[in-house]
């Protein structure tokens, strides 16, 4: 219930999607390894579907969640051969094939066409993400000691109670090296608890990929997309406290006798309470209900223009919302859009000029 998860589900992104996708991946595998030895590997399949349309929906996060089903992959090999590996990649290969979406979109011409992946290399392009690939690990603006620390900061202000939003600077602190310090010692009671160590290792390499990497990748301070990044990485965090208040009620929960604790169930609902004063302690923040300013912009901006008007805009988020009025509403068909951000990528300069020749004398320039 943390502010990360409930923003990104109601922003229009591929933040709510892809870790929907990856969280059922990861939820198969430790289904599969909580029932090891088993002969039903089906749960592998499950799993490489929904990463198959992880890698077509957003391919980076796919790709690092991938070591956390690299150990369950070679169990599986060892004990059955090759035969639900060449299945596992028929599932993986049928998720990706929602990629021929792509170029049969893009023949259609629709308003919103960066890379226009009608051809091998153009699809690649697209595929590729080539043009976020800049400036990033040691080359990012931002010492990576400081990215850490941003990251450890976040991981505080979503999964510190209810109270993770409000106070100074040395209380995030404190929730965020709280939150560290019970990690490991979920962790580690995990690895050392016969029976979980399996599951302790699918979700530790989760943690250590999913947070640690997106972090190495660029900064991580001031951006929502980066909470969409760590959502897996929340998702661990979240699994390896409550597997290790589950350790710690396994050993208190019960008397001598057998009987169960009432102090056990009191604690159980405690934690899930905390969970739901979270959401809403962040109600605020995350709701986008009453969202409507960028309305107010879209009047001005696009719907009271000159007639035949030409708008040259030079910020991607102005790009995004002309497109999403256009579409939507299919307002102000008149108006020709020169998306400056965009004039290098494929195919936008030449769809431009043949929806309105005018403008050519105005690229050229």
């Amino acid at each position: 219930c943390s502010y990360a998860w409930w923003f990104q589900a109601v922003r229009p992104e591929g933040y709510a999607l892809e870790p929907l996708l990856l969280v059922v991946a990861v939820e198969r595998i430790v289904a599969l390894e909580a029932a090891w030895p088993t002969h039903d590997v089906r749960p592998l399949y499950t799993a490489s579907l929904a990463l198959g349309l992880g890698l077509a929906n957003h391919h980076f996060m796919a790709f690092l969640v991938f070591p956390a089903l690299a150990p369950t992959l070679a169990r599986v090999f060892r004990a059955k051969g090759a035969r639900p590996l060449w299945l596992t990649g028929l599932a993986l290969a049928t998720g990706l094939a929602s990629y021929v979406y792509l170029p049969i979109r893009a023949a259609a011409q629709p308003m919103m066409n960066l890379g226009d992946p009608t051809d091998p290399s153009r699809f690649y392009w697209v595929v590729s993400a080539r043009v976020y690939a800049q400036r990033i690990g040691t080359e990012a603006p931002q010492p990576i000691g400081e990215r850490y620390a941003d990251l450890l900061a976040l991981v505080g202000e979503n999964l510190g109670g209810p109270f993770a939003a409000e106070g100074d600077d040395v209380g995030l602190a404190v929730r965020s090296f709280g939150v560290l310090a019970l990690l490991g010692i979920g962790l580690y009671a995990l690895l050392r608890t016969p029976g979980a160590r399996r599951l302790g290792a699918t979700w530790g390499l989760v943690l250590a990929f999913s947070l640690l990497a997106r972090a190495w990748l660029g900064p991580v301070r001031s951006t929502p997309d980066v909470l969409g990044y760590l959502m897996p990485g929340l998702a661990g965090v979240a699994a390896v406290l409550t597997a290790l208040i589950a350790l710690v009620l396994g050993r208190v929960g019960h008397h001598r006798d057998g009987r169960p604790r009432l102090v056990a169930a009191a604690i159980a609902v405690a934690v899930g309470l905390l969970g739901l004063a979270q959401m809403y302690s962040t109600a605020s923040a995350a709701s986008l209900a009453d969202f409507h300013a960028t309305d107010g912009f879209d009047e001005e901006r696009i719907r009271r223009l000159p007639p035949n008007a030409v708008v040259v805009a030079h910020d991607p988020q102005t790009v995004f919302r002309h497109w999403a009025v256009a579409s939507t509403e299919r307002a102000r068909p008149d108006v020709t859009l020169v998306p400056m951000p965009f004039l290098k990528y494929p195919g936008v300069v030449a769809a431009l000029v043949e929806r309105d020749p005018e403008v050519t004398q105005l690229l050229r320039g």
